[in-house]
């Protein structure tokens, strides 16, 4: 293997910080990280067929509502892989597609006693 390199990158994006105080608030985040890899005979064969090289680009995104009581969440995602290899066309495809909903709801319990 000749060498891989990695990155990553988050951001933060809030809707009401004022609003968190209170226990309620908006929140968007988005995601994006970056994959490379590079490899020398691959297939680990006697004589090289040469370098292969795959790139995934990942997007991601998250936005969620919070109150006293509640939260709703809302994201969802997919990776872009381009893949190289000698001999071969470049290959690209979308993997890892996902979309996720999600509610939760909790009431004060009451002491009786």
């Amino acid at each position: 293997m000749l060498g891989a390199a990695a990155a990553g990158l988050g951001v933060v994006v809030s809707g009401a910080e004022i609003g968190r105080a209170q226990d309620s608030g908006v929140i968007l985040e988005f995601g994006l990280s970056q994959r490379l890899e590079f490899t020398d005979n691959l297939d680990l064969d006697p004589v090289s067929a040469g370098t292969t090289s795959q790139a995934s680009t990942a997007l991601s995104f998250n936005i969620s509502s919070e109150t006293g009581i509640s939260k709703l969440t809302f994201g969802g995602g997919a990776t872009l892989q381009v893949y190289d290899a000698p001999g071969e066309q470049t290959q690209s495809e979308i993997v890892n597609k996902r979309l996720n909903l999600g509610y939760s709801r909790s009431a004060a319990t009451s002491g009786h006693g």
